[in-house]
């Protein structure tokens, strides 16, 4: 496995509203690290768009990153769901654009994340 540095940038989400979180003013947290997470701004709406890029540190041995999207609406905060990258693709391509499934903690599907992936 590489070591090097990891862009990651939230792009939009999609699938809230169907999943009666159309208010929800949610926020990507990520690492591939756990002592290393990181956060966006939190953005509003149904399909929140972040834009927001975040940098990683990975070091030999780690190919996972992880998401999180967390809700800051005062009316349904806490975590709404999760998922994962395998960034082999990306270690071995430089970069990757793709939709990450998010899974709400019971199983659920709850909606897809774009990110785009950068690996120098």
């Amino acid at each position: 496995m590489p070591s090097g540095k990891l862009q990651v940038t939230a792009v939009t989400m999609r699938g809230l509203a169907e999943n009666g979180l159309s208010e929800s003013r949610p926020f990507v947290g990520c690492f591939v690290d756990a002592s290393e997470k990181q956060r966006t701004q939190s953005a509003a709406g149904p399909e929140p768009q972040w834009n927001q890029t975040l940098t990683f540190n990975v070091s030999e041995g780690k190919s996972t990153l992880n998401v999180e999207v967390v809700n800051e609406d005062q009316n349904r905060p806490g975590v709404l769901g999760g998922g994962s990258v395998d960034l082999n693709q990306v270690f071995q391509q430089g970069r990757a654009e793709q939709w990450v499934n998010i899974a709400s903690h019971n199983g659920e599907q709850l909606g897809h994340l774009y990110i785009n992936l950068v690996f120098t």
